[in-house]
């Protein structure tokens, strides 16, 4: 990656969707109009859920979620 590229105005575009994340890195013009896809990717998960039961898969880690005073307190790790 040459100096120029790294001083060129770029614009990151994020989807963010529930199994999946996409990404892209467009490089901008003077103005600030996309003119070029520098880079792209995509990262897809599994759903977490049983194939044949359906049930969520994170059920165990969850941990109880208590209201306090009208803020949410959520015990992670402790014994009481």
């Amino acid at each position: 990656m040459g100096q120029d590229q790294r001083n060129a105005a770029y614009r990151l575009g994020i989807d963010l969707g529930t199994n999946s994340l996409g990404w892209c890195v467009l490089d901008l013009s003077a103005d600030l109009s996309p003119v070029a896809v520098r880079d792209m990717g995509l990262r897809i998960f599994s759903d977490g859920r049983d194939a044949k039961s359906g049930a969520s898969l994170a059920v165990d880690r969850r941990t109880p979620v208590q209201r306090a005073g009208g803020a949410t307190v959520i015990s992670v790790g402790c014994r009481r």
